[in-house]
């Protein structure tokens, strides 16, 4: 063949190249948005301490979630549909059922079942001996696509997120890659069994947890780095204002712990090319274009950021290699300690609180 065959052939390779990461259609219709500068971990994000002393507790993978039950026995969920458990004295992990789905979310109700946030089922309730029941799988004549994390109120109130009403679990990089207000904060009355939208629109719903006082609920929205609050008692009832925001990470689950601050998991610090494309949305089209090993991941530097009920940062603990656990979704304080599921470990580890 001569160079100047070989020079055409390549030339229509690129030309093929190029034509596809502009045009081939993809998925996904990207908003264009403006990131705040990423302050890293600096200033008040300073790190105040790490996860040394981890004790990692290998169970299956993905087990996204952890709740401590008021009995001290640890559950769990894994990507294979188990919910598993632990003895309070650390024997196990034992099956409990398999719920055919997906558990992320979990939190106790006052009766002592545990709710789950099913991302392929929606609302659920497990018995301590493993019958399972559906509570809800769609709120409002719209399904539950992305069934995510949930706090349960003193009533039998289940405030729980759907992250996105366009992409399941599985194609969660998508919905991030996108970038829209695809998500909504929800509730279901255990007494009445009644369900609502109660917010609409919001970026990646992710993890949610009560005030104390139940006069406040807590929504993280992961693609915009910050914590949303609605006010539900007192003057300010019925409207949000942000607690924290600028992130130095995409925030995953909250929850409120027995120290009284709220543990905000960040499974992976921010990265400077999606925070670059957030102006662009057909270079994130291209990138959906993109093998997937080659698109933006998870960094193995899990955080866990602890703010008061004013939004002050009180501790922030990190890994910075990750080496033993990583991605961490959830952060549950419990009898000193700090519980953590992870997205893509195959354990949860359990941290002594200095």
């Amino acid at each position: 063949m001569s160079m100047r065959a070989i020079g055409g052939a390549v030339g229509a390779v690129v030309l093929g190249v190029v034509a596809y990461l502009a045009a081939w259609p993809v998925p996904v219709d990207p908003e264009t948005w403006s990131p705040p500068a990423d302050v890293g971990l600096t200033g008040r994000f300073k790190p105040t301490g790490d996860f040394a002393g981890a004790q990692v507790l290998p169970v299956g993978k993905a087990p996204e979630d952890v709740a401590v039950g008021p009995d001290g026995r640890v559950w769990t969920g894994l990507a294979d549909g188990r919910i598993m458990r632990w003895d309070a004295d650390g024997k196990g992990p034992v099956e409990v059922v398999n719920t055919g789905g997906r558990p992320l979310g979990l939190r106790f109700a006052p009766d002592g079942r545990l709710i789950v946030a099913d991302t392929k089922l929606g609302l659920l309730a497990i018995t301590q001996d493993g019958a399972v029941e559906v509570l809800a799988n769609q709120v409002d004549g719209r399904p539950l696509v992305f069934a995510d994390d949930l706090d349960v109120s003193s009533t039998g109130v289940v405030w729980f997120s759907d992250a996105s009403a366009k992409f399941t679990q599985r194609d969660y990089k998508l919905d991030m890659l996108e970038s829209r207000p695809n998500g909504r904060l929800m509730t279901y009355d255990l007494n009445t069994h009644q369900s609502k939208t109660v917010v609409d629109k919001l970026y990646f719903a992710n993890g949610v947890a009560l005030a104390a006082d139940e006069s406040f609920v807590l929504f993280n929205e992961t693609t915009r780095y910050r914590v949303q609050r609605l006010w539900l008692t007192g003057p300010k009832a019925g409207t949000q204002d942000v607690l924290i925001d600028n992130l130095p990470g995409f925030p995953d689950g909250i929850t409120r712990g027995d120290d009284g601050l709220f543990w905000i998991a960040i499974p992976s610090p921010r990265d400077a090319i999606v925070d670059g494309l957030a102006g662009s949305p057909a270079l994130r089209k291209a990138v959906v274009r993109l093998p997937k090993f080659v698109q933006p991941a998870a960094k193995r530097h899990p955080i866990a950021i602890a703010v008061d009920a004013s939004g002050q940062v009180r501790r922030v603990l990190e890994d910075s290699h990750g080496a033993a656990f990583a991605v961490d979704t959830n952060v549950v304080v419990d009898r000193g300690a700090l519980w953590m599921g992870s997205l893509e470990d195959s354990a949860i580890a359990r941290v002594p609180l200095k």
